[in-house]
């Protein structure tokens, strides 16, 4: 009976020592929502691990990305998102790095809070709401043309049609990121069905403009909704996250 007991009694506190493993390692888990992320890439379970840093994150460091309003007959109209700029404050003035391969644009401003755009994307309005009413507090970026036209000071906004009040950073793709050759159409979305989901938070998809059929799932995220935009040759789909700027790679239509 003593035998017994005994093995009893090393039962009991292996239990409990297994028990107390299994709780330090699932309790990171739960408790963490970017450990049970880094564990989703490390064992392939959601996409993303591929995706190639460009910037890590810094909020000096920006994707601009133009929108384009687009007619379609007999139905809605069509949003094209095209990753035009990084844009660089990290010098105490403004750099646009065009991701098409064009020349830097110097912006004669020190800083800037605010981008807007117009309907056509032809034109990017960027305002610093802080300079000196004596100074250039806004200029107009025409993208096609690689030109910068500033606004004379005191004024904010451009003699063009456009929504100059909306700060195009704050507006979401969706599931309307049309590419700029209405190739693809990209998509964020936040869990499957009515389930949110437990490895991150969203998940940039794609699929081909059109056609109706399975997604492509190419990133999974933490945080803030990330900002999307294409690249003009439709090669690649730039995001920015909390986690930095970052390609990812589009698998041939």
């Amino acid at each position: 009976m003593h035998h017994v007991r005994r093995e009893q009694r090393l039962a009991v506190r292996i239990a409990v020592v297994l028990g107390v493993v299994v709780v330090a390692i699932a309790a990171p888990l739960i408790l963490s929502s970017s450990l049970r992320l880094r564990l989703g890439y490390a064992l392939d379970l959601v996409p993303g691990d591929e995706a190639t840093r460009l910037y890590e994150a810094d909020h000096r460091i920006e994707l601009v990305v133009v929108r384009e309003e687009v007619p379609v007959e007999l139905s809605l109209a069509i949003e094209r998102f095209t990753a035009r700029y990084i844009a660089d404050r990290r010098g105490g003035t403004v750099v646009l790095h065009d991701i098409a391969g064009g020349q830097p644009l110097d912006l004669p401003l020190a800083t800037y809070d605010f981008i807007a755009g117009s309907d056509d994307g032809k034109a990017l309005l960027f305002r610093d709401s802080a300079a000196p009413s004596d100074r250039v507090g806004a200029v107009v970026v025409f993208p096609a043309e690689g030109t910068v036209r500033p606004l004379p000071a005191g004024d904010s906004e451009p003699p063009l049609p456009g929504d100059w009040e909306t700060d195009v950073t704050l507006r979401a793709v969706g599931c309307d990121g049309v590419s700029p050759r209405q190739t693809w159409i990209a998509c964020v979305v936040h869990g499957e069905g009515f389930s949110r989901y437990w490895l991150g938070d969203w998940q940039v998809q794609i699929r081909r403009f059109g056609r109706s059929g399975d997604w492509t799932a190419l990133y999974r995220g933490l945080g803030p909704d990330p900002i999307v935009g294409w690249t003009p040759d439709e090669q690649h789909l730039l995001i920015q996250t909390e986690g930095g700027i970052f390609r990812l790679e589009v698998p041939a239509p």
